[in-house]
């Protein structure tokens, strides 16, 4: 029997710009076998010398199958003109509707809560501070991945793993393998995907980048009676779109994301599995690592004596010269050192002299502001639809909460959600939070109470005014960063402890209202109200009460009316 959470996805390797031989491969699967629910590409997706295809492609000159589809490779520098409104290109961005760029690395929750990690390049032990590219990833990439996925709010469970390098030795503790399938992989091999996959130990492993199709028995990610028995892991080396050889490019499965099943079902042991590959590997390189640190520490110390007497020399010597030390290019060294940090304030500069909701800005309005945190604000929003309709906004200027970078932000807004949920629950209502990553520089999370009565009416208010788009209900325990990757505009929407939905907003396919969700709580099924969609129209001597019509007053009246009322559950006067 198929389980409803179970999802048919399809997987193909590196793709070098032949769109139309892929999409139309895609498309005929699609008929026979579909619908499929995503398609995964590994591996170099662009042709980088044929800018011409690609403007067709994210025009939609070439007809693109309908299945979301995620990119993991490098992006051609020059493409990025085509984009002018993507400031990071390494946190990924969506090209077109429906095809999305996955970025240098990270995490992706999809349908029910499957769980796609992704490191894109590879290894570099220099860094990738200069590449625009992203052929190549870093020891700090690599560690980050490691710690959003063993860190994340929601299941730690990872079903797909995606990179650009083969595990080295993965071919270990396997008999009769051919060896022009080792020799193949060997050259695509890295000992920091050997570790990626010991720390992340993913239920299926998806490498592009090589002209080989492979699929390995399954993995076991433990020690036979000697350690908690865990999932096991299916490795499987994609070949190329097209290729000569006529080695199998496109992979279609089924799954069920882990955090579906049940643990005797999440840790079920295959026939055929083997012993982990990497052990040996990571052991050996374990003992290397601590003798080069070990190394590494005596020379410092040997360095330690001299390099005292050097700095006193140094010391001596510069009180012979005159203080306007100069360099060989005759500019003074601390002359360069303000140049280079005032070109650095240049480029990171953020011009907040105009921003509604900067603290530091003249233009903020502070008779609004309810209480002040460490790293957020809570405030009364301007023209509100209610009385009570408050706004969650960060005292730093950032775009997103999926670009939020701050965990002690993170938590002081949930701090704040919380106590809202207090504050609304004496006045008989549930807050509704929602946000929109779309024209808006600044983010800031609306909050409006719904009556109790009303909240069985709230999942057919939605249907009504989001029908036009494609919404997505996500689970209770998933927050909007864990579904949608940094640089893609969205709407998110949460019925505390009832319902979360978000939509991905498409800004070359349609018109999305930066008013919807005004409209969606303006709906006569919830508050009745459609005359105050329109924030502007919401003079301050027209606001209306949800609890009661009766009584109106200017904003600076409520505001004080609303920080009394809040005040007892309000965590910034009792820290």
């Amino acid at each position: 029997m198929t389980s409803p959470s179970q999802l048919k996805i399809l997987v193909t390797g590196c793709c070098n710009g032949e769109y139309g031989k892929l999409f139309k491969r895609i498309n005929d699967v699609q008929n026979k076998s579909g619908p499929f629910d995503m398609l995964l590409c590994v591996g170099k997706f662009f042709d980088p010398l044929a800018s011409n295809q690609y403007q067709n492609l994210i025009h939609r000159s070439i007809m693109v199958p309908n299945i979301p589809i995620y990119i993991l490779g490098s992006f051609p520098k020059d493409f990025q003109r085509f984009h002018p409104e993507v400031r990071d290109f390494s946190e990924g961005f969506e090209l077109t509707d429906g095809i999305t760029f996955l970025g240098r690395s990270g995490t992706l929750t999809a349908s029910f809560g499957l769980k796609i990690a992704y490191l894109c390049g590879s290894y570099r032990s220099d860094g990738v501070e200069n590449d625009s590219s992203f052929d190549h990833y870093s020891d700090k990439d690599l560690d980050s991945l490691v710690m959003s996925c063993q860190n994340s709010s929601s299941s730690t469970i990872i079903d797909i793993l995606l990179t650009n390098e083969a595990p080295k030795k993965i071919l270990e503790h396997l008999d009769n393998c051919d060896d022009s399938i080792q020799k193949e992989l060997d050259r695509f091999s890295s000992v920091k995907i050997s570790q990626l996959c010991k720390s992340l130990h993913p239920r299926y492993h998806f490498f592009g980048g090589t002209d080989l199709f492979y699929e390995r028995p399954p993995y076991r990610n433990h020690r036979v009676l000697s350690e908690q028995c865990r999932n096991v892991t299916r490795f499987i080396s994609m070949a190329n779109v097209g290729n000569t050889k006529k080695m199998k490019w496109l992979y279609a499965f089924n799954i069920v994301p882990g955090q579906k099943l049940s643990s005797k079902e999440l840790s079920h042991q295959p026939d055929g599995a083997t012993e982990f590959p990497f052990r040996a590997l990571l052991e050996q390189q374990q003992q290397q690592d601590q003798l080069e640190e070990s190394h590494s520490n005596q020379y410092r110390f040997d360095l330690s004596t001299n390099n005292r007497h050097q700095q006193q020399q140094s010391r001596n010597n510069q009180r012979n010269f005159p203080q306007n030390n100069r360099n060989g290019d005759g500019n003074s060294i601390d002359q360069n050192h303000r140049k280079r940090k005032h070109q650095e304030d240049g480029r990171n500069k953020i011009d907040i002299k105009n921003c509604w909701f900067c603290l530091a800005s003249p233009s903020v309005d502070k008779s609004l502001i309810i209480s002040i945190g460490d790293h957020s604000y809570l405030a009364l929003a301007k023209g509100g639809l209610t009385e009570e309709h408050l706004i969650i906004l960060p005292i730093e200027h950032i775009r997103s909460t999926v670009e939020i970078e701050s965990q002690e932000l993170r938590d002081e807004i949930e701090r704040f959600k919380k106590s809202l949920v207090k504050f609304y629950e004496q006045l008989e209502m549930i807050p509704v939070f929602f946000e929109r990553n779309f024209r808006s520089a600044h983010f800031h999370i609306q909050v409006i109470g719904l009556p109790k009565e009303k909240v069985l009416s709230f999942r057919t208010a939605v249907d009504e005014i989001f029908k036009r788009y494609e919404y997505n209900e996500i689970s209770l325990n998933e927050n909007i960063e864990d579904v949608i990757p940094k640089g893609i505009p969205y709407f998110y929407m949460e019925l505390y402890d009832h319902y979360k939905f978000f939509v991905r907003i498409n800004t070359k396919k349609e018109f999305f209202p930066i008013q919807i969700g005004r409209e969606l709580m303006a709906h006569k099924l919830l508050l009745n109200c459609p005359e105050r969609i329109n924030w502007k129209s919401c003079s301050s001597s027209s606001s209306t009460s949800s609890a009661s019509n009766e009584s109106s007053m200017n904003e600076e009246e409520l505001t004080r009316t609303i920080r009394a009322s809040f005040k007892p559950y309000d965590f910034t006067i009792f820290d």
